[in-house]
């Protein structure tokens, strides 16, 4: 299902510059488009072909009455106006519209490509296109995205470390649903489009790392860290500071989420990253009660990667209550932990 929202309105006109209170964007927003009219080329810059031309001149340079130009879109968007409110699960798109109302020499492949490249050098922009009416019908003449995704800003740890004590035998291991518990733990978080994913191997490391492989070979996208904690018997603590050191840089926030929870919602998760406010940790509550998994915003990586001990994240969410924001969540069985026998026989009825 695909729902188109407009954001904002030009008032029919083929560019325009963004106020303060502009654009609003919903945070359930996956594809964000930036939409320049290129019948504004050539034209005087002022109101009867740009909404709100002061603000365009403002963050161009260009002066009213100047003819605008391709550089000054480029001015435009490098501004940074157009980014403004765009949640970080949205990718960003540049669609050049009006293709048609310029010269035919204007718009050679040559010349698409390579303003469709300078437009990709803007980090925020994952790709570009030429839409224009050929014969009578609108038409997609030429698009370009950048060769390699970026890397989602949300990061997820998968806690995968520990001995199964209460089981008896390795939990991670066990079927479940056609897969072994931590592959299905792994899908279900790489269902949320998390795309910074870092495996914390301890115990039995090998058949663990190998079973998460078979899985992820699959799924060349995920961008999946495997780290070892040789310090995995002093306690889960050790393992969440383990992770979160090997987070990429660009990390905005990250989940933990227990290697034994294959019933992890990928729901759940995009529904925490869409209400992600910065500085805080968002805790979803089911029934009442604080489950998992837990999204930490990148401020905390700090004191995350000093845990020690056996209690994990719930040392920083204790310390710092006044961060946490509880997010309601669903009566599913999200955080549902296999540590014993009997834990296991309900999940086997649960798949």
């Amino acid at each position: 299902t695909i729902i188109l929202c407009e954001a904002d309105g030009s008032k029919r006109k083929p560019l325009k510059a963004h106020a303060d209170h502009e654009p609003v964007i919903p945070k359930t927003t996956d594809l964000t488009l930036i939409i320049l009219g290129l019948s504004g080329l050539g034209k005087a810059l002022d109101e009867s072909c740009v909404h709100r031309a002061h603000i365009f001149s403002q963050a161009t340079g260009l002066k009213a009455g100047e003819a605008i130009e391709i550089p000054h879109l480029i001015a435009l968007l490098r501004s940074g106006l157009f980014f403004k409110g765009v949640p970080p699960t949205s990718e960003i798109a540049v669609v050049f519209n009006q293709l048609d109302c310029l010269e035919e020499n204007q718009r050679t492949g040559g010349i698409m490509g390579e303003l469709a490249a300078r437009i990709l050098d803007i980090p925020e922009v994952s790709a570009v296109f030429f839409n224009g009416l050929d014969k009578g019908e609108q038409k997609t003449w030429y698009g370009q995205s950048k060769n390699s995704k970026q890397a989602a800003p949300f990061s997820a740890v998968i806690l995968a470390a520990g001995m199964s004590e209460r089981m008896g035998r390795n939990k991670l291991l066990l079927p479940l649903d056609d897969q072994l518990v931590i592959c299905q733990t792994v899908s279900r978080v790489l269902a949320s489009h998390i795309r910074d994913l870092v495996v914390v191997l301890g115990f039995e490391a090998g058949p663990v790392k190998k079973a998460v492989e078979s899985l992820t070979k699959q799924n060349p996208e995920a961008g999946v860290t495997f780290v070892t904690n040789d310090r995995y018997r002093e306690g889960q603590g050790t393992s969440v500071a383990c992770g979160t050191r090997q987070l990429a840089e660009n990390s905005l926030a990250c989940f933990y989420v227990p290697g034994d929870q294959p019933f992890v919602s990928p729901l759940l998760m995009r529904h925490l990253m869409e209400e992600f406010e910065t500085g805080m940790i968002l805790v979803p509550v089911i029934d009442g009660t604080r489950s998992s998994p837990v999204l930490f915003d990148r401020r905390y990586y700090g004191e995350l990667s000093a845990l020690t001990g056996d209690t994990g994240g719930r040392q920083v969410i204790q310390k710092l209550p006044h961060t946490v924001i509880e997010i309601p969540g669903y009566d599913l069985p999200d955080g549902f932990d296999i540590d014993t026998p009997e834990d296991y026989e309900k999940a086997l009825k649960l798949e």
